[in-house]
């Protein structure tokens, strides 16, 4: 994969440039969820450019995954428009995280992947950290819906219906407990070879004995009590 680090993904930004680990998502406007980053530098965060591609899955749904931009000589980008089912390439981070409460608002450290494009961590990240920090637990908010929905961070004050914030262990200690590599943060991002690519461009699927559906993909969640 083409791995970026924050800094040069932020630098192409402002110059126009262009089994796998569950996501991070808040579906309505103004839910909210508490997170612990699971990095302290940005740069540690993987940063990689990716199409979105439309695919079908056996029971006719349209859904969509993100594919691994080739870079030069990439069919995506050159024949990427507002009208075709995949996207022009995009910058986006891939954070990881712990989702701390569970949907019952009960204590389930959860390891998930939040990503988000390069100018929203430009944006709302930098400005958190350099002033909170990311070493502690944060309170996450949407605000919008579908495509002008965006996501804000306030430092935690109390947890799930004004409980005691937990106690977390060490950085270093999550993330070996919850097995944080490279490779799980980024195991949702398919690669695909410049043929398969063009193949999608001309019949609709990377190839034709693809039979991966977005059922028969299951995200692995890593739970712990601590």
């Amino acid at each position: 994969m083409a791995r970026k680090s924050f800094t040069q993904a932020q630098e192409d930004m402002n110059n126009n440039q262009g089994g796998y680990t569950q996501n991070f998502y808040l579906k309505n406007e103004k839910d909210s969820a508490f997170i612990r980053f699971l990095f302290d530098n940005l740069d540690d965060v993987p940063i990689l450019s990716v199409h979105n591609v439309a695919l079908t899955s056996k029971s006719g749904t349209t859904y969509y995954a993100q594919v691994d931009c080739i870079g030069e000589g990439c069919p995506f980008c050159k024949h990427a428009t507002k009208s075709t089912p995949f996207s022009p390439a995009r910058d986006m981070g891939y954070m990881p995280l712990l989702q701390i409460y569970n949907e019952n608002g009960e204590y389930e450290p959860t390891f998930k992947v939040f990503n988000r494009s390069v100018s929203w961590m430009s944006n709302t990240l930098v400005g958190f950290e350099s002033r909170y920090g990311l070493d502690s637990i944060i309170e996450i908010e949407t605000t919008g819906q579908k495509k002008k929905k965006t996501y804000n961070l306030y430092p935690a004050m109390k947890g799930f219906r004004g409980q005691e914030l937990p106690e977390l262990p060490s950085l270093d200690k999550l993330l070996n407990d919850f097995e944080v590599t490279e490779e799980s943060i980024t195991s949702g991002v398919r690669s695909w070879t410049a043929e398969e690519m063009e193949n999608y461009i001309k019949f609709g699927e990377p190839k034709a004995e693809d039979d991966t559906t977005e059922e028969e993909e299951k995200p692995v969640v890593r739970r712990r009590g601590f």
